[in-house]
Order: C-alpha cells, then structure tokens, then sequence
C-alpha cells in the first residue's frame, strides 16, 4: 500500500493564498530545490493556482519523472507531457 503525504505551505492563519488569491507572503527560497522535493514522491495532486505558477516558474524540468494532476473546473486540458488536468477525478 502506498503512503500518503501532505505538504502545504500556510500562512499563520490557515489560509493558503489572500483574499485576491495572491500568494504574497511566501518568500521565495533559492536554496529550496523543488524538482528535489517533488522527486520524493511519484505522484502529485495540485489545484491549477498552484500549479500553474509553479510550471511557469519552475518550468515543465520540475516535474520529470513524477505523475501531476491538476484538479480544476476552469483549466484547459492540459498538453504538458507531465501533467493531466481534470475537473474530477475517478473513483
């Protein structure tokens, strides 16, 4: 059976991203290696307003070798080798 790991980054009230969605208040780390995070685990599950600054930032490098989906109702299906988006996923 395969083991489930959360990771978030939040803010000391709970919340993931401000009232406008701005994300502001993460200080952006040189020394914090994603692509070596992510290679940790062999799926990832991300919304599209993490995901897509994350691809755009990181580029598509970033997610070798690691299964993305990227839950959205707003979000075209993806084209990205790396990623598969979908506004539900199977049971």
């Amino acid at each position: 059976m395969k083991r489930i790991c959360y990771r978030v980054a939040v803010s000391l009230d709970g919340y993931i991203a401000g009232p406008n969605g701005e994300a502001d208040w993460i200080v952006s780390d040189p020394e914090v290696n994603f692509a070596e995070i992510w290679a940790q685990f062999d799926t990832l599950l991300m919304g599209h307003r993490t995901y897509e600054p994350a691809a755009s930032r990181l580029g598509e490098k970033a997610f070798q070798g690691v299964k993305v989906f990227v839950a959205s109702r707003t979000m075209q299906p993806c084209n990205l080798r790396t990623a598969r988006t979908s506004p539900s996923f199977p049971s």
